[in-house]
């Protein structure tokens, strides 16, 4: 059984992804070693790399050989929470909405 690699595993949405509880062999990317235990808790084998060293990423997939790469590398300020995104998403006008009327 090969690994599956999360990048961007302890970010606004990786973290939130339900694979990592219980799917099994996942090893998760996050920038900062500090989060290895909140990937761990998560059943991810954490891995500190910076995406944007290419040298580095590319040392981290020959390494692991994942079965599939799961992209969810994200830069989103600290603290911005997903559940205030629909309260800002209605705050704008329909017709500047891009999204179904979920408001």
């Amino acid at each position: 059984m090969g690994y599956d690699l999360l990048a961007g595993a302890s970010g606004a949405i990786g973290r939130r992804l339900p694979l990592l509880s219980g799917a099994g062999h996942v090893i998760g990317t996050t920038r900062s070693k500090e989060k290895f235990a909140d990937l761990r808790a998560l059943g991810a084998e954490p891995v500190a790399v910076d995406v944007f060293d290419a040298t580095a990423l590319s040392e981290v997939v020959r390494s692991v050989q994942p079965r599939i790469v799961i992209h969810q590398l994200t830069d989103l300020p600290r603290g911005l929470e997903p559940a205030g995104w629909r309260r800002r998403l209605c705050a704008m006008p329909a017709s500047a909405r891009k999204a179904p009327a979920i408001c």
